[in-house]
């Protein structure tokens, strides 16, 4: 399955929400390094309470708008 996500870095405070079939995430980390992307995986983990590797960012590595794969 997979779900789109808006992220927003540099936020400040972490927050994850979920608004017309779009999940917004808000980090605290930076967009450099790939830091974000990793505390997005973290984030979504914990709102949907599922193991990290099952969520694997697919398309928008390098874009606020990204499509997130959740395996089982």
């Amino acid at each position: 399955m997979n779900i789109t996500v808006m992220v927003k870095a540099n936020a400040k405070k972490n927050d994850v929400r979920f608004e017309n079939d779009l999940y917004y995430v808000h980090t605290q980390s930076p967009s450099r390094d790939g830091k974000a992307n990793i505390s997005v995986i973290y984030l979504l983990s914990q709102y949907l309470k599922i193991p990290q590797s099952n969520l694997k960012i697919k398309l928008g590595f390098k874009s606020r708008k990204k499509v997130v794969e959740i395996s089982e």
